[in-house]
């Protein structure tokens, strides 16, 4: 199963490399290198916890469609690519800070 599992993502991975080349009309090395980030930001706004256990496929594709509203927007307004990043990384920070439950986290001292 895991190498099923595996030989099923590579050939989704090709697929996926060939669509976004057909798209742009060029292949580079960075193609692509941002689209981790903006993904899991999505998950993480929709309400999908990071340690697993909490959220859905729905509250994934809430977070999608927020944060590509979100992200399309600070296309649309010309903001600079790393300003963009810097967004995200608060939208991240911030969506994971409002889902954590401050009564079971505790610290070593």
């Amino acid at each position: 199963m895991r190498i099923a599992g595996f030989a099923l993502a590579g050939v989704f991975y090709a697929i996926a490399a060939v669509l976004v080349v057909a798209r742009i009309g060029q292949a580079e090395s960075v193609t692509g290198s941002n689209f981790m980030f903006v993904s899991i930001t999505s998950v993480v706004v929709g309400g999908v916890a990071l340690w697993g256990g909490i959220g859905g496929v729905w509250n994934a594709l809430i977070g999608v469609l927020i944060v590509g509203v979100i992200n399309n927007g600070m296309v649309v307004i010309g903001l600079p690519d790393f300003l963009q990043d810097g967004v995200l990384g608060l939208l991240v920070i911030l969506a994971v800070v409002l889902s954590t439950d401050r009564k079971l986290v505790s610290f070593v001292k």
